[in-house]
């Protein structure tokens, strides 16, 4: 499966991320769990893409997430890039309020029904 996203540019690693996330979802679950998460470097785009799905599909918050792959694998993912995501994705709504207005450290978690409302969101995205 391919996602591309442009390198160095945390707004194509947002939009994209909700997609890369649905095919790794399904791909861990139909491949029994071990999935290749790749891009050029393995420093921003694939590190990000696994660190939202831990973030959003294994209860973790993003600081842990992050912390847990990053103390595997140094690299540099772009935070904003998946905690602008993950408000797009909990707040679906045409007059919510703009991202980039929020404190430096909004959606570094979520509430349940926020992580549910995302995991249903990312699961209606598979085969678009």
């Amino acid at each position: 499966m391919r996602t591309p996203a442009r390198d160095f540019d945390p707004d194509s690693l947002r939009n994209i991320l909700p997609k890369a996330v649905s095919s790794l979802e399904w791909a861990i679950a139909e491949g029994k769990g071990r999935v290749y998460v790749h891009c050029t470097a393995g420093l921003g785009r694939a590190p990000a893409v696994a660190i939202a799905y831990m973030f959003w599909f294994c209860g973790m918050n993003l600081n842990t997430a992050f912390e847990a792959l990053t103390s595997k694998r140094p690299c540099g993912p772009n935070k904003r890039a998946i905690r602008g995501a993950t408000y797009d994705l909990a707040k679906n709504d045409p007059w919510k309020e703009p991202f980039e207005n929020l404190p430096e450290h909004a959606f570094e978690g979520v509430a349940d029904w926020e992580r549910k409302l995302i995991q249903d969101r990312v699961h209606s995205l598979r085969g678009t």
